[in-house]
């Protein structure tokens, strides 16, 4: 997820206790309470947020399985672009230093009541797809997971995955139309109570909700979780929004998000990646049409207008009014 500097809020200090290659472009790394004790439990699908020394909080997945909580592994991908996130972790970060993190959080949730789970995995993608696995193996539950890399090299926490019992599959190499086609085969026309999880670039990401769709697959049996959001975000518009149990009528000015301008008027607002892909910061919308643009929501959570990510998203018209 990106970089952000947020305020520091509960924490629980952990140690490096390992830190390895996992694949030609991830690092594992294992974190440990520093005393030995267990880990607070979470869910499949399920992220931590990584305090760095630099000041910036990171967001990564949870990689473990069921009643595994004397640790948390994640994963980073190596990005030479990086502006200090993941950098920070890989370059800096050793065995035995001791790092902040918050407790685990899930806006990825992994349903149990599924006849038919297909796990779909890009890249670093893998991370909360590895746990789902995982989770679906300890209650002998049926799925499929398949991964897809540009190389063999890349491929992340091979042996983890190797000793899996559901169908694992790993496709190498496939340029854009062959997964297209490949996603396509695997996922097939939807039938009743078959689910979906994609993990992985934005465009992957995109490309297999709008095959699913095709498909005849509903939204609610696709669930997806962005690492980021690339698209570009329009901020020219101005408009008033009004807070309906804060009893404040305040002006978005262009340039500026409903976040901001509620912090601006002394409001305290949860938040996280700011970049409408985390979730954090959904907030309900009583009245006025919203302008969304994050990779949170799906379709039908946005044709809904009943939620917005106030990050990112804004009025289409002159006025919202929300339930804040």
């Amino acid at each position: 997820m990106p970089d952000v500097a947020v305020p520091r809020g509960n924490t629980l200090n952990v140690v490096v206790k390992r830190k390895w290659q996992s694949g030609d472009a991830v690092i594992g790394f294992e974190l440990a309470d520093r005393d030995g004790k267990h880990l607070p439990t979470f869910q499949p699908g399920a992220h931590i947020d990584v305090h760095l020394p630099n000041g910036l909080v990171r967001q990564y997945s949870i990689t473990n399985g069921p009643g595994d909580l004397l640790s948390y592994v994640i994963g980073v991908k190596q990005e030479s672009a990086s502006k200090g996130g993941s950098k920070i972790l890989v370059e800096t970060v050793r065995e035995g230093d001791v790092l902040a993190i918050s407790e685990p959080r899930n806006n990825f949730p992994l349903r149990r009541d599924a006849t038919r789970t297909l796990l779909i995995a890009g890249g670093i993608g893998i991370t909360p797809l590895l746990s789902m696995a995982r989770f679906l193996d300890k209650s002998s539950l049926p799925y499929e997971l398949h991964y897809f890399v540009r190389n063999g090299d890349t491929v992340a926490f091979q042996s983890e995955l190797e000793v899996l019992h559901g169908r694992v599959d790993t496709h190498v190499g496939l340029g854009r139309e062959l997964v297209k086609a490949k996603v396509a085969e695997l996922l097939g026309p939807y039938q009743f109570a078959n689910h979906v999880y994609i993990c992985g670039p934005g465009s992957m990401l995109e490309m297999v909700q709008e095959t699913a769709t095709a498909l005849g697959w509903p939204d609610e049996a696709i669930h997806f979780e962005y690492f980021q959001n690339t698209k570009p975000v329009d901020a020219s518009s101005a408009f008033d929004v009004e807070l309906a149990r804060s009893a404040m009528t305040l002006h978005v000015p262009a340039g500026k998000t409903i976040l901001e301008t509620m912090r601006d008027n002394g409001l305290t607002v949860a938040s996280s990646c700011e970049q409408g892909a985390c979730g954090t910061c959904l907030t309900g919308v009583i009245e006025g049409e919203v302008d969304h643009q994050d990779v949170y929501l799906n379709r039908s959570e946005k044709a809904s207008n009943t939620c917005i990510m106030t990050c990112v998203s804004r009025a289409k018209g002159e006025r919202l009014v929300l339930d804040i």
